[in-house]
């Protein structure tokens, strides 16, 4: 027996075949159409009522060539719910809920069907469409309740011809408010892009109206790191700081864990400025109220040990731990404390909890999860959602109670001051907003931009850097101290070292740059500082530095993340020709750092693509060591080499051409002998390019430790061919690094060069050689610089494949959002000095009709300049600090870096396989 999708099929092709006979009878003319016609209608009605009084159902089953596809946009937030900057509204079996990120009203909601379907006309599981259903209508409820909308308007567009982009099924939820009009009109390529902040707010309005099935616990939108810590400080405040209680923290690297803890402690020891810092380090941090000079508390205390409450010494101890650091050594932490004691008399803050070893979190404990959202630097703030560890423990009668009251209650602090109580504040008294008590008010903010005068210090690794710059662009002062020549005994980057370096530097380096723009610093209008990611010892001299001067002259603090800044240089006026406008395709490329970034604008960042291990920064300088060049950066003088080579090459094919012309040959022949001779100089060399194969092969991962292992065989051969010993380069002054190169001066006094090499030069940097005949030296200087330009051959098609890849999915993706394209593709860091670098990849943007934007290569490198500029855009959206009060102990408590801090979420078609890339490094 047929069945009905069958007989639907088969009578769906019969009216495709009719309907192409009228056409073609009515194009040529025949008499008999106007009957047909009318026949054909007949038998469409008949077959209609036939469908509609039996089981045939005669409309389309699906629509032609249109299906559902894995790869769309909304199945990728699906895989990527947990890290999506667009953060679920709820995830059930069969559906899952988001904003629509360019909604056509304020709360336009999309519910997207779970199922590999592309349309309404597509089979679904039985049961789906019941569970679609009743999942819109408790979606609607919640939209029509966070919003106030006097009206929705549901809209379903399946195919194409409908509007339908994305080949999954999903639906359309658009308030419609007074005196809108039809709030679909507009093409979604027109509307405006969704604000993150506005985003955050009706996520937690949403979750919070939706049934506490879809949505448990309370959901709280903190737009910044104050309201993070009045979180922490509200929890210990209302509730949750009584012995016994356990707030288990997750969220990923600098989501601000720490900093709802932070509020948390101060507000159990009552003093703002109390220093609490992330216990990465030392893993468990434990803290009490000191009340040895309040009478007050003391009697308080007594009271309660009487009562058996607490301790004589009164408060509660809090521990504050996180695991992180120890990987798979996370047991050690169980000898820290007692944990069962803990988890029954004191409060513990755990970050990180699924780090801990499984025996303690065994134990009984009660208390709360607190998720944080977010990843990077957004440009909005984290929502936080809290739930109850059990729906038994004491904190879930609170937590329901905060939710149907709306939200956290305020917090209400006595915070002590010089030893005595002070007046109940909020959280500004303890960062030193305007209002507060503690730290007093802050500068304001001209409505002119171009009175601004911003000063950026840059300190995350080996460079001292200050620039002030001004709101519109004007660049007045910009200074460097270099620390050249002084991590080569090292071999690499020493951090106490660069950290000493910093200290004795940051001093002048920043007075130099004030007196260049002719200011003092209280004219300053904020200062930005690198707070991560970097050398964690180098970032906190830089940011002590910066909140020093913010706290003297009462400036806003700007936070920078040092990947941005690199980023968002090519958007300081006046710097190029073509300044970066969003949304573009960064690709980010320095001695810590390999990535694609697709950036939205400031701080709205998606990772395409990362490292999984060495940066290609770092590839260019180990390589550079094995080959004996001590500078450090090797990768300027490793270049030179690699040019040498290249012009070795050239050479080479010149003077095949030229003998094929002697001997009478045509120029065509020539020109092949030419090329085949180039090449074949280079060839013996070649290195494979790496991924091509494996789980990261259509990726836009990257990966350099390949690279550089073949490379190190390479120069290790040519050694070994020319008799001297095969030990490579370790260090500076090493029997190898003499032994390794010729330098051009050397070159020149040795026996002279074959013309096999011709062209190639010394480079200043390289290791001279002693006690090697000047003809093998010679012809081992000959074959580095081959090696060299072998390596960066493959390294530059290497970054072409990866980025023409990630530039490929954003064109896709764009088309499936309705979204703008790139406009755009940004290559910055230290790496995109290179000039083959820069060729290579203006070749890919040019492919695909954008221009390649670089930055100078004077300001390639890190610089203040950077810095500052990013803290002008920082500040234009408001992302700032209060400075703490000008008194160095809050200084030092206000010292906040994150040396590993990823600059937004992995996009799920790279994340495979990332457990161990250097993405946070």
């Amino acid at each position: 027996m047929q069945s009905p999708r069958a007989a639907a099929q088969q009578a769906t092709q019969q009216a495709q075949q009719q309907q192409q006979g009228q056409q073609q009878q009515a194009q040529a003319g025949g008499a008999g159409a106007p009957q047909q016609q009318e026949h054909a209608t007949q038998h469409r009605s008949k077959r209609m009522k036939k469908a509609h009084g039996g089981d045939v159902v005669a409309l389309p089953a699906a629509l032609p060539h249109y299906a559902f596809s894995p790869n769309n946009v909304l199945a990728r937030v699906q895989s990527a719910a947990a890290s999506s900057s667009q953060l679920l509204l709820f995830n059930t079996e069969h559906t899952f809920a988001l904003l629509d990120h360019r909604p056509a009203s304020r709360g336009h909601c999309l519910l997207v069907v779970k199922h590999p379907v592309a349309t309404l006309l597509d089979e679904l599981p039985p049961g789906a469409m019941a569970a679609v259903m009743a999942d819109l209508q408790v979606l609607s409820r919640a939209v029509q309740e966070a919003t106030s909308c006097p009206g929705l308007k549901l809209l379903q567009n399946s195919g194409p011809a409908a509007g339908q982009t994305v080949p999954q099924l999903h639906f359309h939820l658009v308030p419609v408010y007074e005196g809108q009009g039809d709030p679909m009109q507009a093409p979604a390529n027109d509307r405006p892009q969704l604000d993150e902040s506005d985003a955050g707010l009706l996520t937690a309005a949403l979750r919070n109206a939706l049934p506490a099935a879809l949505a448990p616990g309370l959901s709280v939108w903190a737009s910044s790191s104050d309201e993070m810590e009045a979180v922490g400080t509200s929890l210990q405040q209302h509730g949750l700081g009584r012995p016994g209680t356990v707030l288990l923290l997750s969220g990923h690297l600098g989501a601000g864990k720490s900093t709802v803890s932070r509020g948390f402690v101060r507000a159990a020891c009552r003093d703002p400025l109390l220093d609490v810092p992330s216990p990465t380090f030392l893993l468990c941090l434990s803290y009490k109220e000191d009340i040895g000079h309040d009478p007050a508390a003391r009697a308080a205390a007594a009271e309660a040990a009487a009562n058996g409450l607490a301790s004589a010494e009164g408060g509660v101890t809090v521990h504050h731990m996180d695991p992180y650091r120890l990987g798979n050594k996370a047991d050690k932490i169980a000898g820290l404390i007692d944990f069962g004691s803990a988890f029954e008399k004191d409060v513990c803050l755990i970050e990180w909890p699924d780090r801990m070893p499984t025996g303690v979190m065994a134990l009984p404990m009660a208390g709360v999860r607190v998720s944080v959202s977010g990843t990077g630097t957004q440009a909005a703030g984290r929502l936080v959602t809290l739930t109850a560890l059990s729906v038994d423990d004491p904190a879930s009668t609170l937590v329901n109670t905060w939710r149907a009251a709306g939200g956290l209650p305020a917090p209400d602090v006595r915070w002590r001051i010089g030893g005595a109580d002070s007046a109940p504040v909020g959280p500004d008294a303890a960062s030193g907003t305007a209002g507060g008590t503690v730290g007093g008010t802050v500068k304001a903010v001209p409505a002119d931009r171009s009175e601004w005068l911003v000063l950026g210090i840059e300190s995350s690794c080996d460079d001292t850097a200050a620039a002030v710059v001004a709101g519109d662009g004007r660049i007045l002062g910009h200074c460097i101290a270099s620390q050249a020549g002084l991590h080569e005994q090292y071999g690499g980057v020493k951090p106490d070292v660069a950290r000493d370096a910093h200290a004795a530097a940051i001093q002048a380096t920043v007075d130099t740059c004030l007196a260049e723009a002719g200011i003092e610093a209280g004219q300053l209008t904020a200062v930005a500082a690198t707070v991560g990611p970097g050398l964690s010892l180098c970032l906190q001299v830089g940011v002590q530095h910066g909140l020093a001067i913010a706290a003297r002259h009462r400036l806003p603090f700007v936070p920078v993340h040092h990947m941005e800044a690199h980023a968002l240089i090519t958007r300081l006026p006046g710097l190029l020709q073509t300044p970066t406008t969003f949304p573009a395709l960064v690709l980010l490329a320095s001695g810590g750092h390999n990535m694609i970034v697709f950036s939205e604008g400031v701080g709205r960042h998606r990772i395409i693509g990362t490292t999984l291990d060495d940066s290609a920064g770092e590839c260019f300088d180990k390589i550079a060591r094995l080959v004996g060049i001590s500078s450090i950066p090797g990768g300027p003088h490793l270049e030179a080499l690699a040019t040498a080579g290249e012009a070795a090459a050239v050479a080479a094919g010149e003077a095949a051409a030229r003998a094929v012309i002697t001997a009478g040959g045509d120029a065509g022949s020539a020109a092949v002998a030419g090329a085949r001779a180039a090449a074949a100089l280079i060839s013996p060399f070649e290195v494979t390019m790496p991924m091509q194969t494996g789980a990261h092969r259509e990726s836009c991962n990257f990966s350099f430790s390949g690279i550089k292992t073949s490379v190190a065989k390479l120069i290790e051969g040519e050694r070994t061919r020319l008799g001297l010993s095969a030990t490579l380069y370790t260090g500076p002054g090493s029997a190898s690094a003499r032994a390794a190169l010729l330098t051009g001066t050397e070159a020149a006094e040795g026996a002279g060069s074959s013309a096999q090499v011709e062209g190639v030069k010394g480079v200043d940097g390289v290791e001279g050689v002693e006690g090697v005949d000047p003809h093998v030296a010679t012809q081992l200087h000959a074959s580095t610089c081959l090696i060299a330009a072998a390596f960066t051959r493959v390294t530059v098609r290497f970054m072409q494949q990866r980025t023409r890849r990630a530039l490929s999915w954003l064109a896709d993706d764009a088309r499936q959002a309705g979204a703008p394209a790139v406009t755009c593709l940004v290559v910055a860091g230290g790496v995109a000095a290179n000039k083959s670098v820069r060729a290579g990849l203006e070749t890919v943007a040019s492919e695909f009709g954008v221009p390649c934007v670089c930055p100078p290569v004077k300001h390639c490198t890190d610089n203040g300049l950077m810095v500052a500029w990013t803290g002008v855009e920082r500040l234009a959206l408001g992302l700032s600090k209060a400075p703490p009060p000008d008194d160095p102990e809050a200084i030092r408590a206000n010292v906040d870096v994150l040396p590993r801090w990823p600059i937004g979420p992995v996009d799920p078609r790279s994340s495979a396989g990332l457990k161990y890339s250097k993405m946070f490094h």
